[in-house]
Formats: structure tokens, C-alpha cells, sequence
């Protein structure tokens, strides 16, 4: 059997591990919230080694780390398909109009998909849900109730986010079988239920991150085959895809401030590649108010081959009636609530469509009415052929 102090170096060299890893994920919302927590593990573990402490003693604070359980969330966002959140609150309210909130460990697949990590015994987690835990301990059917409602009442995209418990330590046969009744996806390692009568529930079960890692990769794949493929164009995004800036001339200095802006975003990240890519196999849907007015704008200030470009692009995409929604209509106007938007978003609305755009104001103006669209948003591109006969090469590199 391995001593405490065995067992204190080779969490040190743990935390040191998770540390490296967590680098990789420094784009993530709410990622500084776990790597400040596997900081602290870190410097507590430190201070444990300075201690000097007995077996008994340090066995007794090694008890208390949180170190598996920050393994298993970091282990979560690694694997999880377009994690978009970390450790993030949602509140909800329950019948009794009480609000309270949960705490979700990742949000993968775009906000569809929360997923709560475990890294305890297993024999533990069912003797609370057999009823034989202490004062204060969760039972986790109770949490995945909670988790159930707050994600009825947060709903992404049109869907109610799925719930996931990954179980890195495992979970018992019947512990597995009452979330599943509760339309929880379980993920981890089936065990058969401890005898009552036998202790087992303190027998030692090593983490098996291996068979966690496997399922959740292979959920992740089957939830890729099910994505919402209705998109609803907006105005803004049926320029940045005709636009000259976009497509390969964006090394002009215009005298248009904006437009300068534009081109040296697009020379820094170019948009198009990541448009296609969330366009790629997708339906597209262009509301007859949207199409007036592209259209109109094309004609006015588009050059000759925005023009072709936008001919060429209209003939891919499917042209709606306008159909906005009665929450979109209920919008009341201001100075960025337009009665065109609230057609063009209540359309998507209707149509249970993403609404692609760089209108975030509109999208910010809806959100503090109470009122949220499901959105793709891109950065803003205007059209600019007819701009670069003023404009000067910016760089020296030949522009197609």
C-alpha cells in the first residue's frame, strides 16, 4: 500500500500536469475559474510537504482534496465538442417561484450540451442515493432534477440543453439506471451495486478516466450527427460573403476609416474560412425582407464583382416569406430595434433557424427586453470594390 507521502508527490506531480494542460484551453470562458482552483490545489499541496506531518495527519488533509475532481472537469473540457463554457452559474426557478442556480462544470456543443464531472467512489454516491448518507450530503438524482429544470428554463437553440454525468471513478448499475429514467446521459464505468450488508462502500476504485473519456468522445460524435441545419441569413452576413474585403482584397489603405478597420482585421483573420466552415452542409434561408434590401444595397454601392458574387451566392440559398415571431414582434423599437430586424431575427425565429449576423446590437437591445435569438455572430465586412480605385496598396504583395 502506497504511503501518504507517495500519495502527496504523486498528486503534486499531478497538479503540475493539469497546470501544463489547462494552457491549451485559455480561450474558454471561465477557464481562469479552474485554473485558479487547481492553482490553489497546487500551493495547497506545497504547503502539506512543508508541514512535516504524520501518516494519520496527512492522510487526514489529503482527504480533502479536490484535485480528482478538477482532474476530471479539465479532463471533460478537453474532450467535449465546441466547449463554450466553464464552471458557469445558471439560476432557475422551481414551482414554489424559488430562485435558486445551479453550477454546470462545462458547456459543450455550443451551450447544448452541460456536463457535470464526479471523481468520488462510486459505493459512496450510491449509499447517499440509497439513503444512508450523512446530514447535508447531495443525493445526485436530487442534482440531476435540478439540473433538469435549469436547463428546461435555459433553452440554446431551440432545444433544451441535454444533461451528462460523467462518473470518472465509475458509477453502480442502479444509480446509472434512476438518472437514465430521468433522461440523464450517463457517462463512465458500470460496477455492481455494493452489498448492503458487506462494507464495500469505503473499498478503494481508482479513477478510469480511460472508460469516462471513451464514452463522452463517442457521445460527442453522435451529437455531431444531429446539429440544427437551418440557418437564416441576415443582411450583414450576405455582404461580408460578397464582399471584396473577404474575398482576397483586403491589402488596400482606403480612406474610409471603417473600411481600413475591416481590411486589417480580415488581413490579421480573415472571415470567410470560419463562415464557410459554419455554413458548410447547412440550409439556408433568406427572409424576403433581408433579400429586398440586400439586394437594393448591391445595387447601389456593390462593384462588378460583388455583384456577380452576390447573383452567384442567391442561387444557393432558399428565399422565405417574412414570418417573425410573436417575441420579435413584441420587441418594442429603439435606437437599435428596427422593424426590418425584428423580421428578419422573427423570421429565423419562426423557421427554428440560427440567424447568422454581425447586428450585435440588435442581438444586446433584444437581450435587455428579455428576449434571446439563437445567433451566429461574425465581425462586420462592407462592400468595398468600388472603394479601391481611391484606395492605396497596402502592402506590397500582389492583390488578386
Amino acid at each position: 500500500m502506497a504511503t501518504m507521502q507517495t500519495i502527496l508527490r504523486q498528486r503534486k506531480e499531478k497538479a503540475s500536469e493539469l497546470l501544463k494542460r489547462i494552457k491549451k484551453l485559455e480561450n474558454v470562458n471561465g477557464i481562469g475559474k479552474l485554473h485558479r482552483k487547481i492553482d490553489a490545489e497546487n500551493d495547497f499541496l506545497l504547503s502539506l510537504e512543508e508541514l512535516e506531518l504524520d501518516e494519520k495527519a496527512l492522510g487526514h488533509h489529503l482527504s480533502s482534496s479536490n484535485l480528482s475532481y478538477l482532474e476530471a472537469v479539465l479532463t471533460t473540457s478537453e474532450n467535449s465538442g465546441n466547449v463554450r463554457d466553464i464552471m458557469k452559474r445558471f439560476v432557475y426557478s422551481s414551482r414554489e417561484d424559488i430562485v435558486s442556480e445551479v453550477i454546470v462544470d462545462v458547456i459543450g456543443d455550443n451551450g447544448k450540451l452541460w456536463l457535470k464531472g464526479f471523481a468520488r467512489n462510486p459505493y459512496a454516491i450510491h449509499r447517499i442515493w440509497d439513503g444512508l448518507g450523512q446530514y447535508g450530503d447531495t443525493d445526485v438524482c436530487k442534482l440531476a432534477s435540478e439540473f433538469q429544470a435549469a436547463a428546461e428554463q435555459n433553452v440554446v437553440d431551440f432545444t433544451v440543453p441535454k444533461v451528462v454525468f460523467l462518473f470518472a471513478a465509475g458509477v453502480t448499475k442502479s444509480v446509472a439506471d434512476d438518472l437514465e429514467n430521468m433522461a440523464i446521459q450517463v457517462i463512465g464505468k458500470r460496477i455492481d451495486d455494493p452489498d448492503r450488508k458487506k462494507k464495500g462502500s469505503n473499498s478503494k476504485i481508482d479513477l478510469c478516466f480511460d472508460d469516462a473519456v471513451y464514452g463522452l468522445r463517442k457521445y460527442c460524435k453522435l451529437l455531431d450527427s444531429k446539429q440544427n441545419h437551418k440557418v437564416n441569413l441576415d443582411i450583414t452576413t450576405l455582404i461580408a460573403l460578397v464582399s471584396s474585403i473577404t474575398n482576397g482584397h483586403c491589402n488596400f489603405d482606403f480612406e474610409d476609416e471603417t473600411l481600413n478597420s475591416q481590411a486589417k482585421q480580415e488581413r490579421e483573420k480573415p472571415l470567410l474560412p470560419t463562415l464557410k466552415s459554419f455554413l458548410k452542409d447547412k440550409d439556408l434561408y433568406v427572409c424576403q425582407t433581408a433579400l429586398n434590401a440586400f439586394q437594393k444595397i448591391i445595387s447601389i454601392i456593390g462593384g462588378e464583382k460583388e455583384s456577380a458574387k452576390a447573383d452567384e451566392l442567391l442561387r444557393k440559398i432558399e428565399v422565405v416569406d417574412d414570418n417573425p415571431s410573436k417575441q420579435a414582434l413584441n420587441l418594442s423599437k429603439s435606437t437599435h430595434i428596427k422593424e426590418r430586424s425584428k423580421i428578419i431575427f422573427g423570421t429565423g425565429d419562426t423557421l427554428k433557424a440560427i440567424t447568422v449576423t454581425a447586428n450585435i446590437s440588435f442581438i444586446r437591445a433584444a437581450h435587455n427586453q428579455g428576449v434571446n435569438f439563437s445567433t451566429y455572430l461574425h465581425s462586420s465586412r462592407a462592400l468595398s470594390e468600388k472603394k479601391e480605385k481611391g484606395a492605396k496598396t497596402y502592402l506590397a504583395s500582389k492583390v488578386n
